[in-house]
């Protein structure tokens, strides 16, 4: 199993999501990795997402949103992971 790597698997996250809200390309990203246009094209990407943004700022709409999307993938393709949305709030 490979271990967790931030500089390998965050930074890339949070460059992506920095270029969405600023609409431009870090220039820490590899350049064959497209800016994507939607959150499932950046959850396409790299299999992961980190979802910031103000209060009120769509996040959660966003996120319930992919978990549909991948749920239907899941239903159609067994080999598709399965979507899990968990509330942290106590």
């Amino acid at each position: 199993m490979k271990r967790f790597s931030f500089s390998e698997q965050v930074l890339p996250l949070l460059g992506i999501i920095l270029g969405i809200i600023l609409g431009i390309m870090p220039n820490f990203l590899p350049p064959e990795l497209p800016l994507p246009q939607t959150v499932l094209e950046a959850y396409d990407q790299q299999r992961s997402l980190l979802l910031l943004g103000a209060p009120g700022g769509g996040k959660t709409t966003q996120l319930l949103e992919l978990a549909a999307t991948l749920l239907a993938r899941a239903e159609h393709d067994e080999a598709m992971p399965i979507a899990v949305v968990l509330s942290l709030t106590t």
